[in-house]
Formats: C-alpha cells, sequence, structure tokens
C-alpha cells in the first residue's frame, strides 16, 4: 500500500469486505476474515481524481458512490473491476461541503435508475441522475 494516501472514507460491504477509497481515486478492497486484498494491486478510478478529490462516500449493497470536491457525484459496483458512471452535474452547488446525498435505488425511483437526492443550503434539495458518461478504466 502506498505511504501517505488521504482516504475519503471506507465501508463494509454486505459480505463483510472492506471497501477503502484514497482522495485520488484508488480503490482497495480486503477481505476482512484474511486481512488479505481481494485484488493484486488497487483499481485506480481515474486520473480526473488527481484534480478533483474524492471528499466522501457511501455503499448501497456493493453501490459505491462518492462524491468530489466540486460536488461532483459518481458511482460503480465494487464487484466489478472498470469503469464508472456520473451522475448529472448540479450546478449552483459550486464547491459548497455544507450538502447531503441519499441514494434512491433504481426499484423504487420514479426513473427506473439510481437517483441521487441532494441538499441545497440556498435551494432546498435537487434530484439528479445517472448521466450518459461512463468512465472505463484501463483493465490490464
Amino acid at each position: 500500500m502506498p505511504d501517505k494516501i488521504k482516504w475519503a472514507g471506507f465501508a463494509f460491504t454486505p459480505e463483510e469486505d472492506l471497501i477503502l477509497l484514497s482522495g485520488d481515486g484508488l480503490l482497495f478492497h480486503f477481505d476482512v476474515s484474511s486481512g488479505m486484498p481481494k485484488t493484486h494491486k488497487p483499481e485506480e478510478l481515474g486520473m480526473e481524481f488527481l484534480k478533483d478529490n474524492i471528499i466522501d462516500l457511501r455503499l448501497e449493497g456493493t453501490m459505491l458512490i462518492f462524491r468530489t470536491y466540486n460536488n461532483n457525484f459518481y458511482y460503480k459496483d465494487v464487484l466489478e473491476v472498470g469503469g464508472y458512471t456520473k451522475f448529472d452535474s448540479v450546478r449552483n452547488l459550486g464547491g459548497n461541503r455544507n450538502t447531503d446525498y441519499l441514494s434512491i435505488p433504481k426499484n423504487v425511483s420514479g426513473s427506473g435508475e439510481l437517483e441521487l437526492l441532494v441538499t441545497d443550503p440556498s435551494d432546498g434539495f435537487h434530484l439528479i441522475k445517472e448521466s450518459n458518461f461512463v468512465h472505463v478504466t484501463n483493465m490490464q
């Protein structure tokens, strides 16, 4: 594991595996019972997180939802290697860190897609949906 990692957060899967996510987009997946990583190296989500660091995360089942410093929201299934999907942007949130968010699963959302309900201190709530943007990481 690299030295001096700035962690965005951690969570446990339903199978009690540990998920660690760094601010610059390194995703680690550990089997807690053995203490061993599930992959030989961390998954690198993308270079864009070097500029817009990940600041927090939520895990809903195996769906990892994470937010960057500039309030961009993304998700990925932690059981699948490579790729993530970006949610539509909320323009007027900007750099306001006093926001919270709640995921609305596909099976209960009005659109049939994963949605987020994002608080806005100056404007109530925003409902954002997944965008058409899908990033596929290099799977070597």
